[in-house]
């Protein structure tokens, strides 16, 4: 379990999750995407498991790597785990959790936090840079940086 990698490494592998993302596009209602398992009898899948299998499928197929935990939410993260998935160093996220910003639980020496508590902060800090980046724009757009 944990954290797993995922990337294509050849170019077949490439185009393979491109047809994957191909037959798992979902647009709008309408006809759930099926699976064929081998001789089974297809199944109908979820409409979220195939607008995610659709995402993992188009990155994969433009060569870059996706990773994936693999736990239940409550698990406890190390301070490495979780720096990758916040895609910074985990000097940095020690920072986060010394300034309270990330709560955290100590299991003898070493710092712990929760899945759901990392997902918050990053849900958090993602809508901020959003906002920010609307702010932004708006300021560029009232100031006439942008040519019309």
């Amino acid at each position: 379990m944990g954290l797993q990698i995922l990337q294509a490494t050849s170019e077949e592998e490439r185009a393979l999750f491109r047809e994957l993302a191909r037959r798992t596009r979902v647009e709008g209602p309408g006809q759930p995407s099926r699976l064929l398992w081998g001789g089974a009898e297809p199944i109908d899948l979820p409409r979220r498991v195939s607008e995610i299998l659709y995402l993992l499928a188009s990155i994969l197929a433009e060569g870059r790597a996706v990773t994936v935990l693999v736990e239940p939410s409550s698990r406890l993260l190390t301070t490495s785990e979780a720096a990758e998935l916040l895609n910074v160093s985990r000097q940095y996220l020690c920072r986060l959790l010394d300034r309270g910003d990330i709560p955290f639980v100590r299991v003898g020496k070493h710092r712990r936090i929760r899945v759901e508590d990392l997902m918050r902060y990053r849900e958090r800090r993602d809508a901020a840079r959003r906002e920010k980046l609307r702010e932004l724009t708006r300021l560029s757009q009232e100031l006439g940086l942008y040519a019309e």
